[in-house]
């Protein structure tokens, strides 16, 4: 029991933190949140890292991870950067 009020905090600071680089996925790239949170698990199985730690670093930075073009191709999109239509 001592241990889980340290573990419920934790929990609610990252999931504070997830909302918070989903909202700035969202606002950058007019995406729905559940492709923002698409784009922080692809981020974080791609550089090995966990999914806490990826929007940690971008609320923090403001920079994200892995270059849009990335992002879109492990999801099966084909986008650019700008977001139009490859040919």
């Amino acid at each position: 029991m001592k241990d889980a009020l340290p573990n419920l905090r934790r929990g609610l600071l990252t999931r504070t933190v997830i909302g918070q680089a989903q909202g700035m996925l969202m606002e950058r790239h007019r995406i729905s949140g559940d492709e923002a949170f698409t784009r922080l698990r692809i981020c974080s199985q791609l550089l090995n890292r966990k999914l806490r730690d990826v929007p940690s670093e971008l609320v923090e930075t403001g920079e994200e991870p892995l270059p849009e073009v990335v992002l879109d191709e492990r999801a099966g999109r084909e986008r650019t950067v700008s977001g139009t239509a490859r040919v």
